[in-house]
């Protein structure tokens, strides 16, 4: 069962033990985690080797130090952060990559740095931890077999919110058998700005092909007023699923 934070995904398996009683039965992760733990059995990574926030920043403090022109160098590398993920977690070729937070050679240097700087020293960042996931489950046959021994059935939550690599390992943990299941709202999807690709929910029927396509229609959380709103709001956009929401009061 793979949601999209850590306290999700705790009070998952919180309520799910209190109506099963069962420990063990299902795992309960974030794709990080999930990830994290792969290469912690099959390439001999550890928490020790995630970077820290404050090291990061520090990083590329140092590198902006001749950079007068930056005035506010946080606002800044927390954009450059922000690029790097989307490049990243988009599967964009650095070269094909245009970012938001200034010139574009800029980026290209601090971006090659800073990945000199972590093989250096032997450290990886939150979007490595996909990346080099996903590279070791495509190439090391033993790890992608063991894994999908293990989780023969797959759930994931907010799936508007999936970005290209995120479904990329997803679908390879699947394999053939596609034993998948998604769960999102694409009305929904608000993390764009980092990556996120609602169509690749819209797609889902398509990759698999026996998928069943089943509408939620009830809202409990607002009142009918909201939703009304809300729904001919969203009607401008085309590209989504077909559904009108129906206010439920309890």
């Amino acid at each position: 069962m793979v949601t999209f934070t850590t306290a999700a995904a705790g009070e998952m398996k919180q309520r799910f033990w209190k109506k099963y009683a069962e420990d063990g039965m299902v795992t309960f992760c974030t794709i990080h985690s999930f990830c994290l733990a792969t290469l912690k059995k099959f390439a001999h990574f550890d928490a020790e080797c995630v970077l820290a926030t404050g090291d990061i920043y520090e990083f590329f403090f140092q590198q902006l130090v001749r950079h007068k022109e930056i005035v506010d160098k946080v606002e800044y590398i927390k954009a450059l952060l922000l690029d790097i993920a989307v490049c990243k977690n988009s599967m964009c070729p650095l070269a094909q990559f245009e970012p938001n937070c200034g010139e574009k050679e800029l980026f290209d240097e601090l971006f090659k740095a800073y990945e000199n700087w972590k093989d250096a020293l032997g450290k990886i960042d939150y979007d490595d931890m996909l990346l080099k996931a996903y590279e070791l489950m495509k190439n090391d046959k033993t790890c992608l077999e063991w894994l999908q021994e293990r989780y023969q059935y797959i759930q994931i939550d907010e799936f508007q919110d999936t970005n290209y690599l995120q479904r990329d390992i997803l679908y390879l943990l699947a394999g053939e058998n596609g034993n998948i299941a998604v769960v999102g709202d694409d009305d929904q999807s608000i993390y764009g700005f980092r990556g996120a690709e609602p169509s690749i929910m819209l797609q889902f029927p398509k990759e698999f092909e026996h998928a069943k396509v089943i509408q939620l229609p009830l809202n409990y959380r607002c009142k009918e007023n909201i939703v009304q709103a809300s729904n001919r709001l969203i009607s401008f956009n085309k590209n989504r699923y077909k559904q009108h929401y129906i206010v439920n009061f309890l």
